[in-house]
């Protein structure tokens, strides 16, 4: 049976956030850390084949490059596939320089990156590269490696040879009921969530997305289908059974259907699930009413997510996310008023803000009583809409990824006219202080966490965001 090794290069919430070079060492102050998904269902696809494959996620591990290349090495696999986001471009350009120089191994690259702009699988040193939903395709590929078949004509493959990469479309996976991601009994404990103590994971219930905003790829790329409800209850009672007490679902927003999502819920109160884990989702603040808050404690979950990107309404509509502030003060107080914690996603520098509008949107977000705010500058990512205006206004060239990864340059974030990058990490180390450090919110927090016994994890995310935003204002770091 032929090794297979499947790696998630090493990553920083922190240097993601603020748009630091990737060489910036702030990662240790990840406030969380995840099981990512992909690699759990693509180890999954291949050992229900017959594939000795293993997951090799540098963040939880704590490995550095050396490491992993060294692991490869030794482990002499049918190929290497590696996770490509477009905050790992110079990481996995640089892994792969490290296996091709100690190995002969193949190496196959996936994940939203790959499939936004397949090119980076020859500018990163590829062999192979899938784009789309990876389970069936790397089947196929293995079994092909293992046989020394031809390899064209599978879907979503991109062949490189060194100058150009040869397309086949993208790939959709076929079945997504029936495979449930691998989860290794022996790294449970290396993922963590400020919300909960136990040991957690990650599921989600669909794919995709409909909504068409412009910051965001994911419905030029995937196509939006749900899972049946049965395949995710099941899903989630096999994880409650492993020991697991807390899911984050990362659905981009799980209550889009409606009725669907009423049914999965009474499915959870009726199988006696909410007993076992609790839980947290990404939710619609439109969609999102006084009864189904009612539901959703009594099913389990405890905190939902809400992305509100900015409470400046003109740059909100123009970012084509069509959500009301309205809508987004009566969600969060429905939650409240049904003992639902809130956490609220923002950016800053969305395309048509200036420094005015981001100071009066900060100023708005103090006041919903969130209990959680997630800040991040907005990064110019391949595929969205707002690369093709970045680009189309010369702010950016359009290969400006092979410089990220080449280490010539950063990740590409809008900085608004009168403002440069420093200013821009200025005022979001303001909106984290602004938010956390209010005597108010620390004495509340406190002994909220006392009162739902998670006083370790609560005391460990406020030193981690203190010591992030230090080493992060910190120049010395960026090497």
């Amino acid at each position: 049976m032929r090794k297979i090794v499947i790696i998630i290069p090493h990553y920083s919430m922190e240097r993601i956030r603020y748009g630091y070079s990737e060489l910036t060492w702030i990662s240790k102050y990840n406030q969380q850390v995840y099981p990512q998904l992909g690699m759990g269902y693509i180890i999954s696809a291949l050992k229900s084949n017959g594939y000795d494959a293993i997951g090799i996620d540098c963040t939880a591990r704590n490995l550095e490059i050396l490491d992993v290349v060294k692991y490869v090495a030794n482990a002499d696999p049918l190929f290497v596939g590696i996770y490509v986001n477009s905050f790992s471009l110079r990481t996995t350009k640089l892994l792969i320089k490290g296996i091709k120089q100690r190995s002969r191994s193949i190496v196959v690259l996936g994940g939203p990156h790959i499939t936004s702009e397949p090119e980076s699988v020859g500018y990163l040193g590829a062999d192979l590269g899938i784009a789309g939903e990876g389970e069936d395709a790397i089947v196929e590929l293995a079994n092909r490696m293992a046989n020394k078949e031809e390899l064209s004509g599978i879907e979503g493959l991109i062949i490189s040879n060194g100058v150009e990469c040869t397309e086949n479309g993208i790939a959709v996976a076929r079945d997504i009921d029936t495979i449930f991601p691998y989860r290794d009994e022996k790294e449970k404990y290396l993922y963590r969530t400020p919300f909960h103590n136990g040991p957690m994971t990650t599921m989600i219930t669909s794919r995709g997305c409909p909504y068409s905003c412009t910051f965001c790829a994911s419905h030029k790329l995937y196509k939006y289908r749900r899972r049946s409800i049965d395949s995710c209850l099941e899903e989630m009672e096999h994880i409650a059974k492993r020991g697991y007490k807390y899911i984050q679902f990362q659905d981009d927003a799980m209550n889009i259907d409606r009725g669907w999502f009423y049914e999965f819920i009474e499915g959870i109160l009726k199988r006696g699930i909410n007993n076992r884990v609790e839980w947290d989702c990404n939710l619609r603040a439109d969609l999102f009413d006084e009864e189904l808050a009612i539901l959703l404690y009594r099913a389990g979950c405890r905190i939902v997510r809400f992305g509100i990107e900015t409470m400046d309404r003109d740059t909100r509509e123009g970012a084509v996310k069509r959500l009301s502030d309205e809508d987004v003060l009566s969600a969060i107080k429905a939650a409240k008023r049904h003992h639902l914690k809130t956490l609220g996603y923002f950016m800053f520098g969305l395309e048509g803000e200036s420094r005015e509008k981001m100071t009066k949107s900060l100023s708005e977000i103090m006041k919903l009583g969130l209990n959680y705010a997630d800040f991040t500058l907005t990064k110019i990512l391949p595929a969205t809409q707002i690369c093709e205006d970045a680009i189309d206004k010369g702010l950016m060239q359009r290969d400006r990824w092979r410089k990220v990864a080449d280490g010539e340059s950063t990740i590409p974030v809008y900085v608004p006219e009168g403002m440069n990058i420093s200013d821009m990490r200025v005022f979001l180390r303001r909106a984290f202080l602004s938010f956390y450090l209010r005597p108010s919110y620390i004495i509340s927090e406190f002994f909220l966490s006392i009162k739902e016994r998670r006083l370790l994890s609560t005391l460990r995310s406020f030193y981690l965001l203190l010591m992030s935003i230090i080493f992060g204002n910190n120049s010395s770091v960026e090497r």
